[in-house]
């Protein structure tokens, strides 16, 4: 997979006119750096705690990059990190509480302040922003994700014809993977994939700090894996944990371990217990940089994931990664060129194989004792990152969404 937003093509004519293949590769059409476009968004939080609110503030940070591009952003938080919101193209509203009914009329009047001059609507996250951004819809289109829950009644993990065909004029969703899911229960003609991006200065390999590890407890000679996310089933870190395990039982110079994020009591007693774990809990900014650029390789065991930030991350700070083989993972990293690809999830349930420790160990093994070929993969990842996930050319897929979806609004 390369860089860019898609659009899948099929035989019933689109009534959105977005053309269908890559942006600026196959057939979207190029925008000036000075394209004007007044840009409404609305969401309940734009704060980088979570992969939904990051990828807010990437593509916020991305599309300021326009000269000529004017933000309003409606929400009820905003965080410090995005780039570009000191000069007078960007206007935050924070009297939005779309999760409280009780202040749903101040909501409403605050959109209805905040969208005059607007041309279109940008709703990333959350389904009470989205039906409340109804009541500025009028002569403006409305874009809609990729993090917006289908509405409740739904039985599969999807949204159907009403989210995609009355609700909005286009579905955003960030991998090929989840597009093809929700093809199957939506308007298929709505659908646009754009992937997610990162700043490769944020993530770089330039954070990287020889000292950083054994700061934190990591006092080993060995090479350094690194884990980043939350500790649940489908994250797989009882499996990557049995993997080390296996890894160290013999070996004399151990691989070393480090678990960021919030560990369960359980997985963070076996870390406790072994001189080459640690887990220092959360990291964000600078820190989290470092933390990424000081590994040398990220292990991401998920039985499923999107478009998991930890492997954008991973390869903006030039560290090869280890990942499973289903959903958004192996558009991200290319098995043998910047990382490596285990098949570790079943195809009947989408559950973990028993065979999973294994084969995380396997990879695991490969890296940790190949210095040469984690510089190869590394190197590439890096040069990925910087050229399909970067912020420009996020801006620029938003921004051809953006000018092309003009004139497709509802007119009542």
């Amino acid at each position: 997979m390369t860089g860019g937003g898609r659009i899948l093509k099929w035989k019933r004519q689109p009534r959105l006119t977005i053309k269908h293949g890559l942006s600026n590769n196959l057939g979207f059409i190029p925008l000036p750096e000075d394209a004007a476009v007044n840009i409404l968004v609305v969401t309940k939080d734009a704060r980088s705690g979570s992969g939904p609110g990051r990828n807010i503030v990437a593509t916020l940070s991305a599309l300021l990059r326009y000269s000529s591009t004017t933000i309003t952003l409606v929400s009820e938080t905003m965080g410090d990190d995005i780039e570009g919101t000191a000069g007078p193209r960007f206007r935050w509203e924070s009297d939005f509480h779309p999760k409280t009914v009780s202040k749903w009329p101040a909501s409403l009047a605050t959109l209805k302040r905040a969208a005059k001059g607007s041309d279109v609507i940008w709703v990333p996250a959350n389904l009470s922003s989205l039906l409340l951004a109804q009541s500025v819809r009028t002569g403006r289109p409305l874009l809609c994700g990729p993090n917006v829950s289908p509405l409740p009644h739904r039985r599969q993990d999807a949204p159907g014809r009403i989210e995609t065909e009355l609700l909005c004029d286009a579905w955003v969703e960030a991998s090929v993977d989840r597009l093809r899911h929700v093809s199957r229960h939506a308007a298929p003609n709505r659908l646009l994939q754009i992937p997610h991006a990162l700043s490769p200065d944020q993530f770089s390999p330039a954070f990287r700090d020889g000292e950083f590890w054994r700061r934190h407890g990591l006092t080993g000679a060995g090479p350094v894996s690194l884990y980043v996310g939350m500790d649940t089933q489908r994250k797989g870190l009882t499996h990557l944990l049995d993997a080390l395990e296996m890894v160290n039982r013999d070996r004399a110079v151990p691989v070393q371990f480090a678990a960021v994020g919030q560990i369960g009591p359980e997985n963070q007693a076996r870390i406790d217990s072994l001189p080459w774990m640690v887990a220092p809990g959360s990291f964000s900014g600078s820190e989290l940089s470092t933390a990424f650029a000081s590994a040398d390789f990220l292990v991401t065991p998920s039985s499923w994931e999107n478009c998991p930030f930890v492997l954008l991350e991973a390869q903006g700070s030039g560290i090869p990664s280890i990942c499973g083989n289903r959903g958004g993972m192996p558009e991200i990293i290319s098995n043998g060129e910047t990382g490596i690809v285990v098949d570790i999830a079943s195809d009947r349930d989408g559950l973990h194989v028993p065979e999973t420790p294994g084969r995380l160990a396997e990879a695991i093994v490969r890296l940790a004792d190949d210095p040469a070929l984690r510089a190869r993969l590394g190197h590439a990842a890096r040069q990925r990152a910087v050229r399909e996930f970067s912020l420009p050319r996020l801006a620029r897929d938003m921004m051809d969404a953006f000018e092309q979806l003009k004139g497709t609004a509802p007119s009542v």
